[in-house]
């Protein structure tokens, strides 16, 4: 949903073709910023910085799940099944 609504915000905001407007919001929401396109106007610029908050919350939320799972054991107990380091 944030990728479709970004891209087509860059579109109507922006005039930039789908291919762009998809880049641009992928590229704003891994905060990586290749810088080759940007966001002329003030709502495209706002549009942008909603999607990098959108882009590190989603990033931070996924990273705690992930280790609150593996500090609850929920991990290891399956990566110990996997590699059967259970003795019988």
């Amino acid at each position: 949903m944030v990728i479709l609504g970004g891209s087509f915000s860059f579109m109507l905001l922006e005039g930039f073709t789908f291919m762009d407007a998809l880049w641009l919001t992928v590229i704003t929401i891994t905060t990586v910023g290749f810088g080759d396109l940007v966001p002329k106007t003030t709502m495209g610029r706002a549009i942008a910085l909603l999607l990098v908050i959108s882009g590190i919350s989603l990033f931070t939320y996924v990273l705690s799940n992930i280790f609150s799972s593996l500090l609850e054991g929920h991990g290891s107990h399956r990566i110990c099944q996997r590699y059967n380091y259970y003795s019988a």
